[in-house]
C-alpha cells in the first residue's frame, strides 16, 4: 500500500531578499494535506509569519510581523499552492481533486514542466449561474518520458498539454511527441493581438492607443484609426495590420493548420482560450471575429471554450448592478439567434 503524506514540518535557514537587503534567517514551514500552510521567519525585528489556506471557495492568506498587526496577502501572491515549499504534498492533494487539471508548459532539458491548476465552483453576483474560476496554480517538474509522478498517482487521468510562452499555435507545433495516449493537446487563439487586445492595459504599450479597429481589416477603417492615433509604434502596427489583410479566411487558414497538425499526429485538439477585449472594440467587428474563430473551430472539430464569463472578454456584463447578456458574443458563439 502506498503511504499518503498528511502533513510536513520543515526547519532550516531561508534566504530573504527585500530590495538590497539580502539575509539568511532561521525559518520553519508547515503544511497539511488539507490545504493549510504556515511559514515563520525569525528576523532581527521579530517573527514574520504567513498563514495560507486553500480550503474555502477562494484562496486566503494573512501575514504579520514584529508590529503585531495582521495584513491580508495580496491576491497575486495566492496563485501558487499554499504548500509550495513541499511539492510532494502539492501533487498528492491536486491529483486527488476532481477540480484540478494539469497542463504541459514545456521541456527544460529532459525535465517536463507542468502547471497544475485548481478550480472552485462559486455563484456569481445577482444570482448568476455557477461558474468556474481560477483558484491556484502550481508548477511541477516531472520526468519527460514517464510523466511521473502524474501517471504514478493518477494513471487514468487525462492530461491537457499546451505549449510554453503564450500557448499559441506556434507554441503548439513545437511540442514534442509524448509517450502517452491519454492526452488532449490545447492552444490559445488571439490572432491578431492588435485587434483582440486593443485598449488593454496589460501587455504591449501600443495596445493602449488603439480603439475601434475594424475586422476584417479595411483600408478606410484602419486608416481612420491611424489618423486618430498619436503613438508612432501603434501607427506602424496598424499599417501592418492593414497590409496583412486579416479576415475570416486568414483565421480559418491558421486554425486549419493547427487541426492538420493534430490530425497528422492522431491526437485530440482543443482551444480553451480565445476572445476579444470588448471595452474598446467595435461591437460588430468583435462579433465578426468571434464568428470567424468559432466557425473555424466547428469546421475542424476542435473543442473550445471562450475567455471569459463576466470579464472584459466575457458573454455577460454588469449594468446598474445586474448581469446582462452580451448578445453580440452569444450570437457569434451560436448560442443565441
Amino acid at each position: 500500500m502506498r503511504s499518503v503524506i498528511q502533513d510536513v514540518v520543515l526547519s532550516g535557514t531561508a534566504e530573504r531578499i527585500v530590495g538590497a537587503n539580502d539575509q539568511n534567517v532561521p525559518a520553519q514551514f508547515q503544511a497539511t494535506a488539507g490545504g493549510f500552510a504556515r511559514s515563520d521567519l525569525s528576523l532581527s525585528t521579530g517573527t514574520l509569519t504567513e498563514v495560507r489556506s486553500v480550503t474555502s471557495s477562494v484562496p486566503s492568506g494573512a501575514w504579520s510581523d514584529g508590529d503585531g498587526q495582521t495584513h491580508p496577502v495580496a491576491g497575486q501572491n495566492l496563485l501558487t499552492d499554499a504548500a509550495w515549499f513541499f511539492p510532494a504534498l502539492v501533487v498528492e492533494r491536486l491529483l486527488s481533486d476532481p477540480n484540478a487539471s494539469v497542463t504541459f508548459v514545456g521541456l527544460e532539458g529532459s525535465v517536463a514542466h507542468f502547471q497544475a491548476v485548481e478550480f472552485a465552483q462559486f455563484t456569481g453576483p445577482a444570482g448568476a449561474a455557477a461558474q468556474f474560476a481560477h483558484w491556484t496554480q502550481t508548477d511541477i517538474y516531472l520526468d519527460s518520458t514517464t510523466l511521473l509522478p502524474v501517471r504514478h498517482h493518477a494513471p487514468n487521468s487525462t492530461i491537457i498539454v499546451q505549449g510554453a510562452a503564450y500557448s499559441d499555435i506556434w507554441d503548439l507545433i513545437e511540442l514534442p511527441t509524448l509517450a502517452d495516449s491519454n492526452l488532449i493537446y490545447n492552444f490559445h487563439y488571439y490572432e491578431p493581438h492588435i485587434f483582440t487586445h486593443q485598449g488593454a492595459t496589460w501587455g504591449l504599450n501600443y495596445w493602449l492607443d488603439i480603439r475601434g479597429l475594424p475586422f476584417p481589416a479595411t483600408d478606410e477603417g484602419v486608416s481612420h484609426v491611424i489618423e486618430h492615433t498619436d503613438s508612432p509604434e501603434a501607427r506602424w502596427r496598424l499599417l501592418q495590420y492593414k497590409q496583412d489583410h486579416w479576415d475570416a479566411d486568414r483565421i480559418a487558414g491558421g486554425i486549419g493548420f493547427a487541426a492538420q497538425w493534430a490530425h497528422d499526429r492522431d491526437v485530440p485538439l482543443m482551444c480553451d482560450e480565445f476572445g476579444v477585449y470588448r471595452n474598446f472594440a467595435d461591437p460588430d467587428s468583435r462579433e465578426r471575429w468571434l464568428t470567424a474563430v468559432r466557425t473555424a473551430f466547428d469546421k475542424n472539430h476542435i473543442g473550445w471554450t471562450m475567455r471569459d464569463y463576466q470579464g472584459g472578454f466575457g458573454v455577460v456584463y454588469k449594468e446598474n448592478g445586474e448581469l446582462r447578456e452580451d448578445e453580440t458574443a452569444l450570437r457569434a458563439l451560436g448560442l443565441k439567434k
